[in-house]
């Protein structure tokens, strides 16, 4: 369940975007029991909440579930109007997903969570609609991200997060955490085999002195993305285009 953190929040609404997160895990649509099974919450305090949620137009109600509403699309616009890293990543990504035909996308970090700025999915990536977890230490970008911060920084996200499991190759031991981490900040490059997702690999490249913390990332097949390609191929790719969305994002900022 949800935790309700420091008395100066308020326990329902995290229970609500808990939710909302979980249907984004899902891609995009979800029903009751599925949501109370994730969250381990009783069905009748999710059922509330989807209900709430669905009232005020963030929820869509479709075939018995409940679909992500467009009144988030629409905060998400007003989101990415703010930030000049969306305009200087965006023609990089849609680049690399017509080169790859994998799934390319950009992430930031986000008070100790990741989250996708934006995604282009090409072919039949396995994760067209789900994006990258919230959670750093079970993907590539989140490792990535993980590497600009400091070892106190990672420390507290893992305090008030944990390392939840998310498949059995998820990292769920401090020091391999760490240790995942301190090669990434070796290499400049984070590689996840099936760690977030079965059948799914990723690799990724920090944006290094870029406010936020962000990081560019592949996501695909873990039979087309792999040996060669996620060792060196991608790798190279994304580390030029790294280079080409901090010199655009620097030149517009």
């Amino acid at each position: 369940m949800e935790s309700n953190g420091s008395p100066d929040t308020i326990g329902a609404v995290r229970t609500a975007f808990s939710l909302l997160a979980a249907i984004a895990e899902r891609g995009g649509t979800a029903g009751v029991t599925e949501l109370a099974t994730a969250r381990d919450m009783p069905k009748s305090t999710v059922f509330k909440h989807l209900n709430t949620l669905a009232a005020l137009g963030h929820l869509e109600r479709e075939d018995g579930e409940y679909a992500l509403g467009a009144r988030l699309a629409d905060l998400g616009q007003h989101s990415l109007a703010r930030t000049a890293l969306y305009p200087a990543a965006k023609p990089q990504i849609e680049r690399l997903a017509k080169l790859t035909d994998e799934t390319v996308g950009i992430a930031v970090g986000s008070h100790g969570r990741v989250a996708d700025l934006y995604w282009d999915s090409r072919g039949e990536s396995p994760v067209g609609t789900s994006g990258t977890s919230e959670r750093p230490h079970c993907s590539a970008p989140g490792k990535a991200i993980l590497s600009q911060c400091s070892d106190a920084e990672i420390d507290a996200i893992v305090a008030e997060f944990g390392l939840p499991v998310r498949t059995e190759n998820t990292i769920t031991d401090v020091e391999r955490l760490t240790n995942a981490v301190g090669r990434v900040r070796e290499r400049g490059v984070a590689i996840e085999r099936e760690e977030q997702y079965e059948g799914v690999n990723s690799v990724a490249v920090p944006l290094t002195d870029l406010p936020p913390n962000a990081a560019i990332y592949v996501a695909g097949s873990a039979e087309r993305l792999s040996s060669k390609r996620i060792e060196e191929d991608v790798p190279g790719i994304l580390l030029s285009a790294a280079n080409e969305v901090t010199k655009r994002f620097l030149a517009t900022s």
